[in-house]
């Protein structure tokens, strides 16, 4: 069953950053990175339950091939993408980015 996806702001300024880094490391990299995100979105969009809750509702998916996790929440009847956190990162420092959807 479809869901309605929204993807905070905060998501996108996490991977034009992230995408910049990997750009500036390797000319390339930073599109590989974007198109590997893009994939876990569209797994995740299509069946969000799939990955278990890792703190209350939020819901982490490893990216392939690059050490950072895309953040979201999701139900029944929503999914909402909250970040990229790099995986090395301190999780619970960045929690305080969780709001209602």
């Amino acid at each position: 069953m479809a869901r309605p996806v929204t993807v905070r702001p905060e998501f996108w300024q996490d991977l034009l950053q992230q995408s910049d880094w990997y750009e500036a490391q390797q000319p390339g990299l930073g599109r590989e990175f974007e198109q590997e995100v893009r994939t876990v979105i569209g797994g995740i969009a299509n069946a969000p339950m799939m990955y278990r809750a890792y703190k209350g509702d939020l819901r982490r998916v490893l990216v392939t091939r690059f050490p950072h996790y895309v953040v979201y929440v999701a139900s029944e009847t929503f999914v909402v993408f909250l970040g990229l956190v790099h995986a090395a990162r301190e999780f619970e420092a960045w929690l305080e980015r969780r709001q209602s959807p």
